[in-house]
Order: C-alpha cells, then structure tokens, then sequence
C-alpha cells in the first residue's frame, strides 16, 4: 500500500491479523539488518562483511545453497524462537528500484490512501506464540527465570539496550499492567496471550489506524473496515503452536483461515465443524468475496438480513463487526460493536516499545510515578 512499486496494482486490500507497523513487520531499527546480516555471512563461512566488503559477501552467499540459508535462520534465535522474524525489511535509498523508501510510520499520504480497506484480528492472537509457552513445562520455567531477558526479545523492544533502564522501564510497565508484578502462574495464563496479541498485532493495527484515519493530509481516506473474529473452532492453530489437543487458548492467529480456505481438512482430519461454524463459514467468505468486487463487505441487499450492515470507521473509538462468538446462546453470530480493546491499545499506544531507540519518554511509567 505504500510501496511507489506497487502503485496502481490494487483496487482493494484486506490487512488480516496484521499491518506495516506491527513490531514483527516494520522496518528494522537502525544497526540491527547490516549486524545480522554480517552474523549470516560468518554462519555460512562468507565472513566478508565484518570488515566492511558487503559486496564479497553477497557473492559468496549467492553460491549457499538455499537450504543451508534456511536452516541458518535458526542462528538468530536469542531465546525460545525469537526473534521471530529476524530479517524484517529496511528503508532502503531513495534509488530506481526500492521498494521501501520511508518507514510506514512518516509516510502519511501512501499511494493506496484512497482505496478501500479491510483490517481485524482474531480475539486471542498471542496464543500463537502463549500456548506453547503455557503447555509445556521446559518453556513456562524458562520464561519465569528469563523474564527480564525473555522480554524484551520476544516483545521486540530489546534495540532500546543499551539503554538498560529502558527496557527495565518496558518490562516493569508490562509487568504492573499484566501481571499486576506476577509472572506466567495458572491464573495469569490469558493476561500472557493477551500480552502478545497486543504486542504482536493490536499495537501495530492501532497505530495505523490512528495515522490513516487522525492524520491531517490532502489525500482522501478510503472507506476503512475493522473486524474482530471470534469464533470458536472444533480444532485450533494451536495444536501445531505445541498447545496440545486438550487444552482451548482461545480464537488463535490464522484462526479464520479455516473459514475461507479448506485447510482445516488437512491439518485437523478428525475435526467436525459446529452449526455456528459453518454458519461463521458461509459468511465470513461472503464478506470477503463482496469486499473485493465492490469496497464495501455488506453492499446493499447482499445478506437478506442475516448479517448486519458493517459501516467503515472514520475515528476512534473504532466502530468494527464482530464476526463470530464464543458463547452463541447468548449473543448473535455477527454484531456491530464499538470501541477495540481500547485499553490494552492505549497502554501500548503510551509505552512507545516498538518505536525507536531514544523515542519520548515512557509516557505509562511517569503516569504511574
């Protein structure tokens, strides 16, 4: 959407459990792609780059297999499996054939402004990344004994070091909003999926949509769509996240991809989808297949009914659909809800984590003081 490359090759765009800012996605703090780029050359015995010779390290990467670049991936890990994208993109030189010229956070009038956009997330996101940590023993211990180092690793916040007391400030900010200054115990399980959907997407998501829908601009802002899928399903993601079978996590990421593709029958063979599931099912794709022909997910006289008019948010708090429920016995399916877990965005929106080293000053730590 805001690549100049990209330009006029898409009429509508859809954003699912993830934007550009999210802390995983937006581009690399400064130092952080040329240090893990010279780690990959002395992986794979092309150690050019530590003395500055980039181009004869990429000559020498080029003749790698692809194989072996893969499994060097595995190198980057500092604890558990993070970071988890250890090469996000970067800005690169305003120079023909750049894809990305300005980080996603100064580029206020992005070519694809206009056009009409769909973006949600699924309820519990973070069980992604949680229900293993949960699950088994080996990582829930190591994650208490680590805390102070596990965090900031796998909260992305870790380029503030060697600020120390930053990240000291982060992890401790976190801890009181969380944890209320626990650690992962039975009884804070939920608060740490809720920890990493919000670090993983809502901050990102939040953002963004405060950028394209608050920002002052001369480009006219397409017709913005937000969802929530909450949807409970028959088998989850987490199962192949090292959750195991027997235990619910909640409406994991890439939860509503068994809605729209048919991969549950592969992944999850002795899985039986509810009534409300394929119900959720029919209309979810539905939604989407409208969005795409028209920019608009309910046109008028697509749903008979079933479904209520989804309206496009223009300001916080966001107006957005719910699509799905948890306890179908006691509210519809589908509903129009207003305001996004507007509290945990806030905590985040003040913490500024994820936003470069020596940004403000952690607005929640002099709150709290």
């Amino acid at each position: 959407m805001m690549s100049p490359m990209s330009k006029g090759l898409f009429h509508r765009v859809i954003s699912q459990s993830g934007v550009n800012l999210d802390a995983w996605a937006q581009p690399a703090h400064t130092g952080v792609a040329r240090k893990r780029s010279v780690e990959l050359g002395e992986m794979l015995k092309c150690p050019q780059g530590k003395e500055g010779k980039f181009a004869e390290m990429m000559d020498c990467l080029r003749q790698v297999p692809a194989e072996e670049v893969t499994k060097a991936f595995y190198g980057f890990f500092t604890w558990d499996t993070d970071p988890m994208i250890p090469f996000p993109p970067v800005v690169e030189p305003d120079l023909p054939g750049a894809f990305i010229t300005k980080h996603p956070r100064d580029e206020y009038e992005p070519h694809a402004l206009g056009l009409p956009w769909m973006t949600g997330l699924t309820l519990d996101e973070g069980a992604l990344k949680s229900a293993s940590l949960i699950n088994l023993p080996e990582l829930r211990a190591s994650l208490n004994e680590n805390w102070e180092r596990a965090l900031p690793v796998s909260l992305y916040y870790d380029h503030h070091l060697p600020d120390r007391a930053r990240v000291e400030d982060i992890t401790g900010a976190i801890g009181s909003f969380y944890f209320n200054g626990r650690k992962l115990i039975k009884e804070t399980e939920q608060n740490l999926t809720n920890l990493y959907s919000d670090a993983w997407f809502l901050a990102g998501m939040d953002e963004y949509l405060r950028i394209r829908l608050e920002g002052e601009r001369k480009t006219p802002v397409g017709p913005t769509f937000v969802y929530l899928f909450a949807q409970r399903t028959a088998a989850s993601f987490t199962e192949i996240f090292e959750g195991g079978k027997e235990n619910y996590y909640g409406v994991c990421h890439a939860e509503e991809l068994q809605f729209l593709f048919p991969i549950a029958k592969d992944l999850f063979v002795t899985a039986v989808p509810t009534p409300e599931e394929l119900e959720v099912r029919r209309v979810i794709t539905k939604l989407w297949v409208d969005f795409a022909r028209t920019g608009h997910p309910t046109p008028a006289g697509s749903n008979g009914g079933k479904v209520p008019q989804w309206p496009p948010t223009d300001r916080f708090p966001l107006t957005y659909l719910r699509i799905g429920s948890l306890n179908p016995d006691r509210e519809p399916l589908f509903a129009v809800e207003q305001g996004f877990m507007e509290e945990r965005a806030e905590f985040w929106r003040k913490l500024k984590a994820h936003h470069p080293a020596g940004s403000m000053v952690n607005e929640v730590t002099k709150d709290e003081l």
